[in-house]
């Protein structure tokens, strides 16, 4: 239980179909209790259920499909985090979503406000913005150069209308791994340090 966030909800008839036709493919899908000693699994569930983060199943592994996931878990990621449903728009290019501002006159809890900026970080929409600044027309986003970065450092540059898909500059997958587990340990380090010696959190 201490590797299930959300329970998935796929039941064991779903996952065999999944299996058996993954099989007639001849890939074989991650098996989560058999991977749980040995793998980095975590359960969560959506639209597109999280047993294994980092196996990616063959169906899926084309851009067009990874876009629509990458869309629809940044939306669960925005709603969940207090934004609106529509703050999170799919598009045809890029990671395969844009985030539109929220009105002027709302003014977001901070949780929601750090996500929005968290995707539009992932989603390379600051990159973009500095690499199509002119000396005629400059932009004031000197405070956003690490966040325009931080989608390169991550991901890398995803094709975005006629530019091309870059790996240089983002952290190899030994380094992102590694990254997933410092995340998942300081956030149990803050978790035992804010509890009371009741064991209860302090708000």
């Amino acid at each position: 239980e201490a590797h299930v966030v959300t329970p998935v909800s796929t039941t064991d008839r779903v996952f065999e179909i999944k299996r058996q036709v993954a099989a007639l493919d001849g890939e074989e899908l991650p098996d989560f209790k058999a991977n749980a000693l040995v793998s980095i699994p975590v359960q969560a569930g959506g639209l597109h259920p999280i047993s294994d983060v980092w196996y990616i199943e063959r169906i899926m592994d084309q851009p067009d499909e990874l876009r629509q996931v990458i869309a629809q878990l940044a939306h669960e990621i925005a709603t969940t985090s207090g934004l609106n449903r529509d703050t999170v728009a799919r598009v045809p290019g890029g990671l395969g979503f844009i985030c539109h501002e929220p009105p002027m006159d709302l003014e977001l809890p901070e949780l929601a406000n750090n996500t929005l900026t968290l995707l539009q970080a992932i989603s390379g929409v600051y990159a973009i913005a500095l690499k199509q600044q002119t000396p005629e027309a400059p932009l004031d986003v000197a405070e956003f150069q690490f966040t325009a970065a931080l989608g390169q450092l991550l991901i890398g540059s995803p094709r975005y209308e006629d530019r091309e898909a870059v790996l240089a500059g983002r952290l190899d997958d030994a380094c992102i791994v590694k990254l997933f587990r410092l995340i998942r340990l300081g956030r149990r380090l803050v978790e035992l340090e804010a509890m009371n010696v009741d064991g209860q959190y302090t708000p």
